[in-house]
């Protein structure tokens, strides 16, 4: 079955206390109800994790909550197939791995694990380490339903809007230490200082020339921001996934002064 995914292959480029001092014999379950209590704490933007996690996301859970690496977020545009939808877990494990898009996010987040450019990255479909870099990932798409081998940009910011709060819960929930937005950073940027509170201030590298633009939240840069192209844009593979790594690299090793906020 041919598929092809995630759009733009072809792209040209959002109290009062309880005393119970006196009151030992009372159950506090009376007074308090804890189903409500955690609903209301596993609720992001009015969604439950379950819920967030139905079409896309978190790939594998133990694999991307590892100690080990970096939690990265994919935010990229909508999925195309051209017969019906295929569930996107189901898609990262098919072998091999020929879709421009998808060896393109495994190549840059294997090289970001592993610390190592394209040109040392093994093939995809020779060494199942880079494959399975898949499993390590959330991957987010604006338009949840199957989309066009090229996005239009009305269709993508209808889709944003209708699942702005989804969207913004799946970054919420995830704890992203790394998020890659696909050619979808000028339909978030708002929300993530409006809706998530983010000072976004852009970083000035010092000695990279080749790197993404990215931002951080103001002085806690614990979260990289990255403004990438989307992974399907006919460019060199090579440049598109080192533009990424320079990035995570020159941001791990502080090489940046912050420029002004957004």
């Amino acid at each position: 079955m041919w598929f092809h995914l995630f759009g733009d292959d072809d792209d040209d480029e959002y109290d009062d206390e309880y005393e119970d001092d006196e009151n030992d014999d009372i159950d506090d379950s009376d007074y308090y109800d804890d189903d409500d209590e955690d609903e209301d704490e596993d609720e992001y933007f009015g969604y439950s994790f379950e819920e967030l996690d139905e079409e896309d996301g978190i790939i594998d859970g133990d694999s991307y909550w590892s100690d080990d690496d970096y939690q990265i977020a994919w935010v990229l545009k909508e999925p195309y197939f051209s017969d019906e939808t295929i569930p996107i877990r189901e898609i990262l494990g098919y072998r091999p791995v020929n879709n421009r898009t998808i060896q393109r996010v495994a190549f840059a987040t294997y090289g970001i694990h592993y610390d190592t450019y394209f040109e040392d990255i093994p093939n995809i479909n020779q060494d199942s380490d880079v494959a399975d870099e898949l499993q390590t990932v959330a991957w987010i798409n604006i338009n949840k339903e199957g989309g066009n081998t090229t996005s239009q940009y009305w269709k993508l910011k209808q889709a944003y809007n209708n699942n702005r709060y989804l969207l913004l819960g799946q970054l919420q929930a995830y704890e992203p230490e790394i998020v890659i937005f696909g050619g979808t950073f000028n339909l978030f940027w708002h929300d993530l200082i409006g809706e998530l509170g983010l000072t976004l201030q852009k970083l000035d590298f010092t000695d990279v020339d080749d790197a993404c633009d990215c931002y951080v939240d103001g002085s806690d840069s614990s979260v990289l921001y990255i403004e990438a192209e989307h992974p399907g844009v006919r460019s060199d593979t090579g440049e598109y996934v080192d533009s990424i790594i320079s990035a995570v690299r020159a941001w791990e090793s502080g090489e940046y002064s912050l420029l002004d906020e957004w």
